[in-house]
């Protein structure tokens, strides 16, 4: 259900093909590389790692809610057309919350919720949709952020090419303690050559941009 859920959005757009299963992926290697490296340890229990990778297709949720005007136009978006764009978070983070409200609220959905809305939050508190900063980001959105970039940025769109690895893994890594949370980013430095292979398994024969 998580899985049709989020292919609901990607079926709208043939450009973000994949991109729920690259994330999940891509968030699977770093938590596992950070559990193995003994960062944040304390909360990232079992039953939190699992929630989280399992909620993790559930992070674009929002864009269901965006027009095809938007949500599909080929090149930059203006400033009032950006800004209706960042409503995903907000629309995912509802969505979620009408779900928690009518079930049992089983304890990923939490999780989901918490990672639709606040995975454009930056560390340095010049994100979106409310601003937060450091750790009162929650640690599942500090985590896909990375996933999520790195899957943009290496991935084609209607207004780009894809970028190299080696391109993406600068940005990120320039990110650090602006964008990101600086001690993740270190352990996606040290194992973003399996986020490499990843990306070549679902972008192969694309032109990029170095």
């Amino acid at each position: 259900m998580v899985l049709g859920l989020a292919e609901l959005v990607e079926c709208r757009d043939g450009k973000t093909d994949g991109h729920i299963k690259r994330t999940a992926k891509y968030l699977e290697i770093l938590i596992h590389a950070m559990t193995e490296s003994g960062l944040y340890i304390e909360s990232l229990t079992d039953e939190y790692t699992h929630n989280i990778i399992r909620s993790a297709p559930l992070h674009d949720i929002g864009k269901i809610g965006i027009s095809d005007d938007i949500l599909l136009k080929r090149g930059d978006f203006d400033e009032n057309e950006r800004d209706y764009m960042k409503l995903h978070t907000t629309l995912g983070g509802m969505a979620l919350q009408k779900v928690i409200d009518a079930t049992a609220g089983e304890s990923f959905l939490y999780i989901a919720k918490d990672m639709a809305l606040c995975h454009h939050e930056k560390w340095d508190g010049t994100g979106y949709p409310h601003g937060l900063s450091k750790y009162s980001i929650p640690l599942c959105a500090r985590i896909m952020a990375i996933a999520d970039v790195y899957d943009a940025l290496t991935s084609e769109r209607h207004y780009k090419k894809p970028y190299s690895h080696e391109k993406t893994v600068n940005i990120i890594s320039i990110g650090a303690g602006t964008h990101f949370d600086p001690s993740i980013v270190d352990i996606f430095k040290s194992i973003s050559n399996k986020f490499c292979d990843i990306s070549k398994l679902y972008n192969n024969n694309l032109e990029v941009t170095k």
